[in-house]
C-alpha cells in the first residue's frame, strides 16, 4: 500500500454514520500503535444487520404438531 498524506474530507453526513471515531489514540507503554485513526461505520451497516436478524427468525421454524407429540410422550415409547 502506498501512502498519503492527504487529509481526506467526510465523504458520509452525520444521518450516514452511526459511529464515528475521530483522532483516536491507543499505546501500550511507549509504543504507539494508534496515530490519529479517524473511523464512520455507515448507517448500512446497521440495516445489513437487521436484514440478517430478520432472516435468521424466518429461518427458524416451529415444529409440525406430529413432531411436538411425539417429542412429549415417554423415551419408551418413542423407541416403537
Amino acid at each position: 500500500m502506498s501512502e498519503s498524506n492527504e487529509v481526506r474530507e467526510d465523504v458520509m453526513s452525520e444521518d450516514d454514520v452511526i459511529v464515528r471515531i475521530k483522532d483516536l489514540h491507543k499505546s501500550y507503554g511507549d509504543l504507539e500503535v494508534l496515530r490519529g485513526i479517524d473511523i464512520d461505520v455507515p448507517r448500512a451497516i446497521e440495516e445489513i444487520e437487521k436484514k440478517d436478524l430478520k432472516a435468521e427468525d424466518q429461518s427458524e421454524k416451529p415444529k409440525s404438531d406430529k413432531t411436538k407429540a411425539k417429542d412429549n410422550k415417554p423415551k419408551e415409547e418413542q423407541k416403537g
